[in-house]
């Protein structure tokens, strides 16, 4: 076994172990313990399978889909992030794991490199921004990224753009499949926003009939409207700023590194 291919194995037995070590920390439920179990799948196919082989694209696949969900899981249950840390620390694993495994079979690593790297970064911001010994602390950016699922979505699919712009830069080079799946993310970005207008429009819609009901006797509550009304309007331009500044971003590193490859 190569050097590299023994830095890949590794790195996913340590993802593993770091999500197996958060199922024992925390509160242990069956569908955590189901995931954990998988886990330990993706160091044994990097252990069997030879180069250019289904079992390596299987464990490469279960490295970016197993730690990004259990920790999205973690980030929307609104779980103090600092208990669950070895699952940070495990999507960074994944993501290194996937990375080298990509350099040994030529293939670009960012289509899949980029969910659990994002994911822990988000992580990483959330962290930095809510926990009161922290440096960056701004708990009100922090309550923002995490005021409802499409906040949190929004946030999470902004942090895997930053990650494949951030690993494109490094590896010096847009592969064109990296560039197409960072383009659709990009892309989906105002399209996320415009679900948070409607479900924050349809909020609105289902407290108004309290608001107007006299028979209560009493005025209605205009917080679940104002509420909704605020998601409306924050999750779309939210929306449309990240996919600007994200739009902006590929186009620079795509001039700069067409230019640099010319």
């Amino acid at each position: 076994m190569s050097a590299a291919r023994l830095s890949a194995l590794l790195l996913a037995a340590m993802s593993a172990g770091l999500v197996w070590l958060n199922w024992v920390l925390s509160v242990a439920d069956d569908l955590a313990a189901i995931w954990a179990g998988a886990m330990l799948a993706a160091p044994l196919l990097i252990a069997m399978g030879r180069a250019r082989s289904a079992l390596l694209r299987l464990a490469m696949g279960l490295l970016a889909v197993l730690p990004t969900l259990l920790l999205g899981q973690t980030l929307l249950t609104g779980a103090c992030l600092l208990v669950h840390w070895p699952l940070g620390v495990a999507a960074l694993a994944a993501a290194l794991s996937i990375i080298t495994l990509c350099e040994i079979e030529r293939l670009d690593p960012v289509p899949l490199a980029v969910f659990p790297l994002g994911t822990a970064l988000l992580a990483l911001i959330l962290i930095l921004l809510s926990e009161p010994v922290s440096p960056l602390r701004w708990p009100e950016a922090a309550a923002l990224l995490q005021r409802t699922a499409v906040h949190l979505a929004l946030a999470g699919l902004g942090a895997m753009i930053a990650a494949g712009l951030a690993l494109t830069a490094l590896r010096r080079s847009l592969a064109p499949r990296g560039r197409r799946l960072i383009a659709a993310m990009i892309g989906l970005l105002p399209l996320l926003g415009f679900t948070g207008t409607i479900l924050g429009i349809m909020q609105t819609l289902a407290a108004l009939p309290a608001v107007f009901d006299e028979a209560a006797g009493a005025p209605g509550d205009l917080v679940p409207v104002l509420s909704g009304l605020s998601t409306a309007f924050e999750t779309t331009l939210i929306g449309l700023v990240a996919a600007v500044a994200a739009g902006l971003a590929l186009a620079l590193l795509d001039a700069v590194l067409g230019s640099a490859e010319a």
